[in-house]
């Protein structure tokens, strides 16, 4: 089946996988949304973000209050507090682990997963199969 082209956004530039996609146009850096935070919470991001990238090539797009990564979609983001990580991942199904405080379903094939991190010891194996299967989702 042949993919669809992304929509660009006229005023921001940004892709969506669809036309008129909601979002909050602006322009952003990881260093705007890391500028301020706790260290602990920057080692956390830093760390996420490499578990990420193992994944393979990703977009890294910030936006005003998350870090997203993505491929035609976002399959994870993240966003500091002084505690440590808000975090989800885009699954294709759902997945039980008391890990996650919440789970969306937004359609049969999307499934957000909501956890938070809060020591650099949670960014384990577990996590990393889930990035890893949100990533081969948000192709």
């Amino acid at each position: 089946m042949e993919e669809k082209p992304l929509w660009k956004c006229p005023k921001c530039g940004r892709n969506f996988a669809h036309h008129n996609q909601l979002h909050t146009c602006g322009h952003f850096t990881v260093k705007e949304l890391l500028n301020g935070n706790n260290p602990r919470s920057i080692l956390l991001y830093e760390r996420f973000e490499e578990m990420v990238k193992k994944c393979g090539p990703v977009t890294v797009e910030p936006t005003k209050t998350r870090i997203g990564f993505k491929l035609r979609i976002t399959f994870a983001a993240v966003s500091l507090n002084r505690y440590g990580l808000n975090a989800h991942v885009v699954l294709p199904g759902k997945i039980e682990s008391p890990r996650f405080s919440r789970v969306e379903t937004h359609s049969s094939k999307n499934h957000v997963h909501h956890f938070r991190i809060k020591s650099i010891n949670e960014l384990n194996d577990e996590v990393q199969s889930w990035l890893r299967a949100a990533y081969e989702s948000g192709k």
